[in-house]
């Protein structure tokens, strides 16, 4: 159970009309089910429990950490000093980091514990959490170097770490291993219990992973690959672009949204965004969708449904889309925060988080 106190005035903009064009249909009519608002700049990626998500707030003074349930009702669980990480949960504890500290808030009371953990992350991913060890991947201020740490929660020490030398994009964990990948193009493999290096494979520049169902997918400059856990290659399929964001995976299907040159070369100029869909088991190409624009926050897919939130270049807001399992555009809306939060689908509902901490919900 999430605690009922300190909530925040919200605004509820339920039957407020916004405005919706599906794929290919005449514009539609649908709602802004309600919509509240942190101080501060929100995390990217939420932290998702039962019936709601863990947000925070960042790189402010006086962050902030709370639920919102998918009913739209805020509860700020504490005030916390200048956070940079998204917030992860095990069990009823939720961790942050701020600047090196880590901040272990419980979801039934009111203020927080903190301890020293000699690294930073700069918040551009969450860590991974599996049973009593969390790991990071982040720059040690003890070395000077870039490593990947495990913390064991319940006894507040480092319980290994290793050196990593390249700047890390995405960690993820399935309990047996830890994988990393990195700005370089590579994606390594620790043991969980006490950091052995177990593989290393090469992909392209800018690689990010997820791990999903023992099967680790990285979208990288070079395209989609799927990796056994003992780093063997499933399958490969070259898409020559830039990868902005981690893929997300269903039982069916992978995603990635990629940026690719208007003539098939990698290039910043003319750089054309796409939503690519992929068969998780052969690698088969599904469908590949045009977006309206740049990607400006990790696709989020559940069974029958995946969302992406892409900047609009004109300033007048971002713009979500939703496309069904075959690749038809259902809805796209324009979200004037902005896109910066990942969104979140439960249901017939997204939630999206913009740059100006504003949460909102939308049905579909």
């Amino acid at each position: 159970m999430v605690r009922r106190s300190h909530r925040r005035d919200f605004l509820r903009a339920a039957g407020v009309g916004l405005l919706a064009m599906g794929g290919g249909c005449s514009a539609l009519r649908s709602t802004t089910l309600w919509t509240l608002e942190l101080n501060g700049l929100l995390s990217r990626i939420p932290a998702r429990y039962e019936n709601g998500l863990v947000v925070g707030s960042t790189r402010v003074s006086d962050s902030e950490l709370g639920t919102v349930t998918f009913d739209g009702e805020y509860d700020r669980v504490t005030k916390l000093p200048r956070t940079t990480t998204s917030p992860v949960l095990r069990g009823n504890e939720a961790y942050v980091e701020a600047d090196g500290v880590v901040c272990e808030a419980s979801l039934n009371a009111d203020g927080f514990e903190r301890y020293d953990t000699e690294y930073l992350s700069f918040g551009w991913f969450p860590p991974a959490i599996d049973g009593s060890r969390m790991f990071i991947a982040g720059f040690s201020g003890r070395v000077q170097r870039f490593g990947l740490f495990a913390l064991d929660l319940d006894d507040r020490r480092v319980a290994w770490r290793r050196p990593f030398n390249e700047w890390p994009t995405a960690v993820a964990t399935d309990g047996d291993s830890v994988f990393v990948s990195s700005a370089a193009g590579h994606v390594r493999a620790y043991a969980a219990d006490d950091g052995e290096h177990r593989w290393t494979h090469a992909t392209s520049e800018n690689a990010r992973l997820v791990c999903d169902r023992g099967t680790v997918f990285v979208a990288s400059n070079d395209g989609v690959t799927a990796l056994s856990r003992d780093g063997s290659e499933r399958w490969y399929r070259r898409v020559v672009g830039n990868a902005p964001a981690v893929p997300a995976a269903t039982k069916s299907t992978v995603y990635a949204a990629l940026s690719v040159g208007s003539n098939g070369t990698r290039t910043t100029m003319a750089a054309n965004p796409y939503l690519f869909a992929y068969d998780r088991r052969s690698g088969r190409k599904r469908w590949r969708k045009a977006l309206p624009a740049s990607i400006s926050a990790p696709p989020s897919a559940v069974d029958g449904t995946v969302v992406v939130g892409t900047i609009d270049a004109e300033g007048d807001g971002d713009l979500l889309s939703v496309y069904d399992e075959g690749g038809t555009r259902r809805r796209r809306y324009e979200v004037e925060s902005g896109i910066r939060m990942r969104p979140t689908l439960r249901g017939g509902t997204v939630v999206v988080g913009g740059f100006d901490g504003v949460v909102s919900a939308y049905g579909l």
